[in-house]
């Protein structure tokens, strides 16, 4: 399938409407500074939340994936994935002109595993990570089981290299 990027720099209020746009119901984010790291699930009321209090990040859903980097006190570089033309023009992305493969991975052979394990004493499922651990978001009833998945579609180069790794889902 094809893959289509798209990339530019925004305003803060450029940025918030995109995601308000791109994630109208809750999916993932995963948003890190200098001091901290947080992977939950994203509300599309957070969107100014996460523009205010991280330097960078990613928002993504089974349709597209946001990612940014804060360039300053007004402005971030964003670029957006989607595997469907989703018309950002009107946010200040632009298509980055190169033709772009989609490969889902998902399913037993597919995936990127997250080794971790739900912690009663925290309430939260929880991956041992250096500098510091990473909590992620799983469904309340879910307890059990050795791993959670994350599902992503490849972004193959012309030249036939993963260039973009797009994180969809967890399961």
């Amino acid at each position: 399938m094809k893959g289509y990027v798209k990339q530019g720099r925004v305003t803060r209020q450029q940025f918030i409407d995109l995601l308000r746009k791109l994630f109208p119901q809750r999916c993932y984010y995963l948003a890190q500074r200098a001091d901290d790291c947080r992977f939950h699930f994203y509300n599309p009321g957070e969107a100014g939340w996460l523009a205010d209090h991280w330097t960078e990040g990613r928002v993504f859903s089974s349709e597209a994936e946001v990612r940014w980097r804060k360039l300053g006190a007004e402005g971030f570089e964003v670029m957006a994935l989607a595997e469907e033309d989703i018309g950002l023009e009107p946010f200040g992305l632009e298509p980055d002109g190169i033709e772009w493969q989609a490969v889902k991975r998902e399913g037993a052979r597919g995936g990127i595993y997250l080794w971790g394990a739900y912690r009663e004493d925290l309430g939260r499922w929880v991956e041992t990570r250096i500098p510091r651990r990473l909590f992620y978001p799983v469904e309340e009833d879910r307890k059990e089981g050795r791993f959670v998945r994350l599902s992503h579609v490849d972004y193959y180069a012309p030249n036939g290299a993963v260039q973009f790794v797009r994180l969809t889902d967890l399961s």
